[in-house]
């Protein structure tokens, strides 16, 4: 079903973090798609990209709930989460849920992303990304995306890149 509640603008946030680091980057919202985006799949035809350079933003914790990561993985491929924790030294990575995730981050459910997070967020990218001239990540608000080279992505997020996607 089509969200009539889609955002045309970023998070305040994500806006900061960009400015802030001069990361150079494109705002896409889907309401500008052309027509109604439905799927990942539908943002990336919009667009003309293949699917690969979508992005889904996952915002986790540990199952102890000491550590917080978001990972960042190509939408058509399936995060390997037990090596996202191996990397992070947690033992265990779950998916947060909704309170943690507007608490600890600010963003809401299907709004994530890997920019304006605090120190206490880690950031783990899926080395496959940096394969594209520019990917789509969350804009910190449903229904909008940020287009940006995936290198600066990492630098501009101190991610760590790893093998997170098969």
């Amino acid at each position: 079903m089509y969200n009539k509640f889609i955002m045309s603008i970023i998070h305040e946030r994500v806006q900061k973090h960009l400015d802030a680091t001069e990361v150079p980057h494109q705002i896409r919202p889907h309401m500008n798609a052309g027509r109604k985006i439905r799927s990942p799949n539908d943002f990336a035809e919009s667009l003309g990209y293949e699917l690969g350079r979508v992005t889904k933003s996952v915002f986790c914790r540990s199952h102890t709930g000491s550590t917080y990561a978001v990972l960042v993985a190509p939408m058509d491929r399936r995060i390997k989460f037990k090596d996202a924790a191996d990397i992070l030294g947690c033992g265990r990575l779950e998916l947060a849920n909704a309170d943690d995730l507007l608490n600890v981050t600010g963003y809401p459910k299907h709004g994530v992303s890997p920019f304006g997070l605090g120190p206490n967020v880690a950031v783990v990218v899926d080395r496959g990304l940096l394969g594209y001239m520019t990917v789509l990540v969350g804009g910190g608000a449903v229904g909008v995306e940020i287009e940006v080279d995936p290198s600066h992505l990492t630098q501009a997020t101190n991610a760590i890149v790893i093998d997170l996607s098969e």
